[in-house]
C-alpha cells in the first residue's frame, strides 16, 4: 500500500487538497448571490462531461451511465433535500455549513481513485465493458449530486424571494 502511495503522481494530492479544501469551505455558513448557486452546478457538469469524454471517449457505455448517474442523483437530492436552512440578507442568499458536500466530495474521490488505480493495475474486470458505465456512472453521481443541490437550494431561494416581495408589497398597502 506504501508503494502506491508513493508512486501515486502529485496533482493527484494537488487535486485531492482542493477537493477537501472545498468540502471543509461548505461545512460552514456561506454568503453567495442567486446566480452563484447555480452557477457552480453548471461549471462542475462542464468540467465533468469533458474529463469524462477525454478519457473514455463519446461511447454509449460512458455518456449512458454518466447521464444516468447524474439523473438519479439530481432526483434523489432535489426531492429529497436535507431541509436546508436557506435565509435571505438583502440580495444575499445564506447558506448554512454541512458535511454533505465534503462526504459527497471525498467519497468521491476516493471511488475514484480506486477505480483508476484498479484500471492503471490491469485488473482483468477493469477490461469489461460495464467498467466503463460503472465508472462513468461514479461520475455522474457526484455532479448530480452538486445539480441537485443547486436546483434545490435555486428552488427554495426563488421561493424566499418571493415570500419576502409579497410580504413587502403588503407593507406599503
Amino acid at each position: 500500500m506504501l508503494e502506491v502511495l508513493r508512486s501515486t503522481p502529485h496533482w493527484v494530492y494537488t487535486l485531492y487538497t482542493v477537493v477537501l479544501y472545498f468540502g471543509l469551505a461548505s461545512c460552514f455558513e456561506k454568503r453567495s448571490r442567486l446566480y452563484h448557486l447555480l452557477s457552480t452546478p453548471i461549471i462542475i457538469v462542464v468540467i465533468s462531461l469533458v474529463l469524462v469524454t477525454y478519457y473514455s471517449g463519446f461511447s454509449l457505455p460512458v455518456l449512458g451511465g454518466w447521464t444516468l448517474g447524474i439523473l438519479i442523483a439530481t432526483a434523489l437530492v432535489y426531492w429529497f433535500p436535507q431541509a436546508p436552512r436557506l435565509r435571505r440578507e438583502g440580495d444575499l442568499i445564506i447558506t448554512p455549513g454541512g458535511l454533505s458536500v465534503l462526504g459527497v466530495s471525498g467519497a468521491g474521490f476516493f471511488t475514484k481513485y480506486w477505480l483508476g488505480y484498479a484500471s492503471a493495475s490491469g485488473a482483468d474486470w477493469t477490461q469489461l465493458p460495464s467498467f466503463l458505465m460503472w465508472d462513468s456512472m461514479t461520475s455522474g453521481l457526484i455532479v448530480g449530486f452538486f445539480v441537485g443541490r443547486g436546483l434545490s437550494h435555486f428552488t427554495i431561494a426563488k421561493q424566499l424571494e418571493a415570500v419576502s416581495d409579497g410580504r413587502s408589497s403588503h407593507d406599503n398597502c
